[in-house]
């Protein structure tokens, strides 16, 4: 009995050994489990405030990481156009503007066979599309044309215009006969006054097919097209000259005065749709740019943002990343992710979903530019030309030049142009560098261009605590990429912009080295900016000697004790001049030895 009981046992564990064994695989294959990684995908904020998006992200998809790389810097525009054209761009590429199709294909990821092309209206995609491929997708959009107070005309019998000729010869004699101001808009800068005749423009020539093709041709220097050789151009200045001489494009003026009510139009978009905040007042629409007869009305499309991704997420390996990066694009092309960026707003989104009220004056402009009734502002392309044609359109306004006169300085402008082979190339940089090696350079810049004892140079950083709609703007922005520099690329980073000057003041030692510490509370008491205290030749600052800095970014408290002085030297010129003697930028060039540690 023994025996058998002995036996019995003797299987029973070899049973119990063979099933473990069995087991066993399981439980490696548990361990062997590969973890899914996931990487941050980045987005420049460029003034947008992602805070919101990112939270619908994480609601939706926690696991997917958002990084923010900050820039609020002077030349927003320049700078997304810049990362076109390099492919040095976030995983999110986000810009203002529809560059050159070329620089899409290059260096961005076709979304047309992704679900999220299908959230958009087939005539957007074949207008968006480069070779029947799209690679950026736009989200929202101002409508531009001619704002009018439908109140003030409804209380003087004067019925809203339908074309140009209607406006011309019975409402603006109405509002002549009542009394009424016309027609005031901003024109207190070229960029203004060049699109309001590019605006006026569409209602003639140049939103027709051979028109956009033109205006698309010829700024470029490869080309030998003239305006002069284009009388369907020179007939849009004659339209323009109709439009001055009836009032509408006259007068400078800002929306503040015509909310008093008594002015009729106001050239620009419709931010807000009453005279008061609660909807009372007078009531205002948006009508189309007016062609003579109605037929060729046009509103302009200022698009707000254009998205599209990064080439390098379809490289073997980013698998996993570029799953992420679309659920993120996802999100922030949705009407959710429209609405995330406004509390309120009369901007217009692009997204087939998007609904307006019933009673909304925006229906009718979403109807109107269905239906083709739209054009894009002008600008890619024309950057070259602006400022000088602008002036000359704001000279005929004002009645102090001539159609011919305009003709030939474009002509004019377009041969320099290609005399000079494109903006002049100031140095060329050899390596990516950073906000902080930026802030390196503009510092010894500016030393040298005042011959200052140091310079306390504030820069922009992502602040956590503060979240992306926050920034320095007052300080040192954004990255500087390899390749030409030319002055737009400057202004990328420089604090002082286009036209500020560097300025500094007097102070001891001691007071130089606690603010350095301190950093910078540029937006006043909302989080503070590190500053990079750079030295002339990397000198100790001694505490009770005076030193003459050259200082950017500071809180309003800080400025009232400065005491500063205006050189008068323009921080671009200085900027301008530095870098064309030195020819070659890299990271060689900086001057770490003059960085004092302010720890």
């Amino acid at each position: 009995m023994k025996k058998v009981v002995g036996f019995i046992c003797i299987l029973l564990c070899v049973f119990t050994l063979v099933s473990c064994k069995k087991q066993a695989p399981k439980e490696e294959a548990v361990v062997a489990k590969k973890e899914v990684v996931h990487e941050p995908i980045t987005i420049m904020n460029a003034g947008r405030n992602y805070d919101k998006v990112i939270e619908l992200v994480h609601e939706k998809y926690p696991d997917i990481i958002v990084k923010v790389e900050p820039y609020v810097g002077q030349n927003t525009t320049h700078y997304m156009q810049k990362q076109l054209e390099t492919g040095i761009m976030p995983d999110i590429y986000s810009t203002t503007m529809t560059w050159d199709g070329k620089y899409q294909k290059e260096n961005l990821l076709d979304l047309s066979s992704y679900d999220i092309s299908k959230k958009f209206s087939q005539a957007l995609l074949s207008d968006r599309s480069v070779d029947d491929k799209v690679y950026m997708l736009p989200l929202d959009y101002q409508a531009l044309g001619i704002v009018c107070n439908k109140s003030l005309l409804e209380r003087n019998n004067i019925a809203i215009p339908t074309s140009f000729k209607q406006l011309r010869e019975e409402t603006i004699p109405a509002l002549n006969k009542n009394g009424i101001e016309i027609c005031r808009g901003a024109m207190s800068l070229p960029g203004l006054t060049f699109q309001y005749f590019f605006n006026v423009s569409y209602t003639k020539y140049t939103n027709t097919i051979n028109g956009r093709k033109w205006l698309s041709e010829y700024p470029s220097i490869k080309n030998n097209l003239k305006v002069a050789d284009n009388k369907d151009f020179a007939a849009c200045l004659d339209v323009f000259q109709q439009w001055i001489d009836c009032g509408m494009v006259k007068q400078d003026g800002n929306w503040g005065y015509f909310k008093k009510g008594n002015q009729a139009f106001f050239l620009g978009n419709l931010p807000e749709t009453s005279q008061n905040p609660d909807g009372t007042g007078d009531q205002y629409i948006i009508l189309p740019y007016l062609s003579e007869d109605g037929d060729a009305n046009c509103y302009v499309l200022n698009t707000q943002r254009v998205y599209g991704l990064n080439k390098k997420l379809g490289e073997p390996g980013n698998e996993q990343k570029l799953e992420d990066a679309l659920h993120v694009l996802e999100v922030i092309l949705s009407v959710d992710g429209f609405n995330s960026f406004y509390s309120k707003t009369t901007n217009l989104c692009f997204v087939k979903d998007f609904k307006v009220a019933e009673d909304s004056p925006f229906n009718y402009v979403i109807d109107s530019i269905n239906k083709g009734h739209a054009g894009n502002l002008v600008y890619v392309g024309w950057e070259d030309y602006l400022v000088s044609f602008g002036n000359q359109i704001k000279a005929l306004i004002e009645g102090k030049t001539t159609k011919e006169e305009t003709i030939k300085l474009l002509d004019e402008t377009k041969a320099g142009l290609i005399a000079a082979g494109g903006k002049k190339v100031l140095c060329n940089v050899t390596e990516l560098m950073d906000t902080r090696q930026a802030a390196v350079l503009t510092s010894q810049i500016f030393i040298d261009a005042v011959n200052a004892d140091a310079a306390l140079m504030s820069y922009n950083v992502f602040k956590e605590e503060l979240g992306s709609g926050y920034g320095n703007k007052y300080g040192v922005n954004g990255k500087i990429i390899p390749g030409e520099m030319i002055e737009d690329d400057i202004v990328i980073f420089l604090p002082t912009g286009w036209y500020g000057t560097i300025r500094t003041a007097t102070w001891k030692g001691k007071d130089i080295k606690e603010l350095a510490k301190l950093g910078c509370d540029c937006n006043n008491n909302e989080g503070y900016f590190p500053y990079l205290l750079v030295t002339k030749d990397g000198q100790q600052l001694e505490d009770d000697k005076d030193y003459t800095f050259v200082i950017c970014g500071y809180s309003k408290a800080v400025s009232e004790k400065l005491n500063q002085t205006d050189t008068k030297v323009v921080g671009l010129e200085a900027a301008k001049a530095y870098l064309e003697k030195l020819g070659t930028l890299s990271s060689k060039d900086l001057k770490e030895s003059w960085v004092l540690d302010i720890k």
